[in-house]
């Protein structure tokens, strides 16, 4: 499996609360989303 440096996938969108795929795993997608503000 490789490895996923989210940094680097992260540094590849400036939208903010719009879920990105970065990688695919055993027929999943694996997304991450940019947060601005406060999270509860």
């Amino acid at each position: 499996m490789p490895v996923v440096n989210l940094e680097q996938k992260l540094s590849t969108f400036t939208e903010y609360w719009s879920p990105k795929i970065v990688e695919k795993f055993n027929g999943h997608d694996i997304m991450v989303v940019k947060a601005k503000g406060e999270f509860v």
